[in-house]
């Protein structure tokens, strides 16, 4: 193959937009996006297989409406289906089930398009599926790990750990989303030197520039905006109980929190419990990003104290928008906050961190606004151009290519 050609990447990811759900994954296309300009690119994103008896509940029914094939904004994309059991029953079966369910595309596939490297997101399922695949056609193999396979997956059962462990090993190059996900990976990772921090990115192009009317939703209120899926390591909670006590003195403020997720009932108990309800507003839905970056637009402050983050693109997204953020120590995060500069570090679990930090931005104006402008300046260099210049150097370097 001519050294003038383009690099052709097959890139294996649940994690990708579809049209009945644009928001999933959509940092994976926007990373696409960027690497096409050097890169020819086809996905497979496998979804699960419905059984009839489970064709009319709406989860299972918007998998089984999906096409097989389609272009999302200019990436083709593969939806084949593959055995995948409710609530992630067996999930260390997912790899070897998901391979089984591509197997026979990917022979198709490469009869016209003869790929170079295959280049999968998260080691399990997609990453055991990748090193089966790479091994068969005998070609390199990256993959990027984005924070739950070293937070949460490889705790889950000793045979997803065991197989996270393999994937880390078999891969050419593990890709880090943060600082912090790479010292997790090292520490099940028999080959540190092949893994390399590359993090997310955003497109300023695609930030809010109008004036919402939302805005006036809230009055002259000082408002909180939390972004994220409602689960407990998101630390939402803490805010709840951080706002209980600040609302004592100052009643002027209005919490908006926006996504959904198993932890939704019992953020709404709480909110009850707490006597919060005038304070707090829940948008208990997935929203295309356009609308989240309306939200950004409108917030004085952006807080999520989680304390399991792999990396946090919302956070630099608030950033992107002049707002200061709020996050936890220790976690994925750290790439993005210069703490007392673009935003406010907090030690995780700990409602009094929260409420010390909500204090000062909520009662500093000035604070508020030289926390912005440094952040929005910081969100700067994190551009996908820059992301795909280096997920490039990383083909280039396992393909031979200069």
């Amino acid at each position: 193959m001519q050294n003038n050609n383009k690099i052709k990447i097959l890139v294996l990811s649940f994690m990708f937009p579809k049209r009945n759900n644009p928001s999933n994954g959509i940092f994976v296309l926007r990373q696409l996006q960027a690497l096409s300009k050097y890169c020819e690119i086809k996905v497979i994103s496998p979804v699960p297989w419905v059984p009839y008896f489970l064709s009319f509940i709406k989860k299972w029914q918007k998998y089984k409406e999906l096409p097989f094939k389609d272009v999302i904004e200019g990436i083709e994309v593969y939806y084949p289906r593959y055995v995948s059991f409710p609530k992630k029953i067996l999930f260390f079966l997912s790899g070897y089930l998901y391979y089984l369910g591509i197997a026979g595309l990917v022979d198709k596939i490469c009869k016209n398009y003869k790929f170079d490297l295959i280049h999968s997101h998260v080691a399990l399922p997609d990453g055991m599926a990748a090193i089966s695949l790479a091994k068969k056609y005998k070609i390199p193999v990256v993959v990027s790990v984005h924070g739950t396979d070293v937070s949460a997956t490889a705790h889950k059962d000793i045979w997803s750990n065991i197989l996270i462990k393999r994937v880390f090993n078999k891969a050419s190059r593990v890709i880090a989303n943060s600082s912090k996900t790479a010292e997790r990976i090292k520490t099940r990772c028999d080959k540190p030197d092949n893994v390399i921090v590359v993090n997310n990115g955003i497109n300023l192009f695609n930030i809010y520039k109008g004036v919402s009317a939302k805005k006036n939703d809230y009055g002259c209120n000082t408002i909180i905006l939390s972004v994220s899926d409602l689960t407990k390591t998101k630390g939402i909670h803490f805010v709840l109980y951080a706002l209980a006590r600040i609302i004592k003195k100052n009643r002027d403020i209005s919490y908006i929190i926006v996504g959904w997720g198993q932890e939704e009932k019992n953020l709404v108990r709480l909110i009850d419990k707490l006597g919060l309800k005038q304070f707090v507003t829940m948008i208990k839905q997935e929203l295309p990003q356009s609308k989240v970056f309306e939200y950004l637009s409108i917030c004085d402050v952006f807080v999520l104290p989680s304390y399991s983050e792999g990396f946090g693109l919302v956070y630099l997204e608030a950033m992107a928008h002049g707002k200061p953020v709020i996050g936890c120590r220790g976690e994925g995060v750290e790439d993005i906050i210069e703490d007392d500069k673009t935003g406010i570090l907090v030690t995780p679990q700990n409602v009094e961190a929260v409420e010390s930090a909500l204090i000062r931005l909520i009662s500093d104006e000035n604070l508020r606004r030289k926390m912005g402008d440094a952040g929005r300046k910081a969100a700067a260099r994190f551009d996908w151009e820059e992301t795909a210049l280096k997920m490039q150097r990383i083909y280039n370097d396992l393909t031979g290519r200069e």
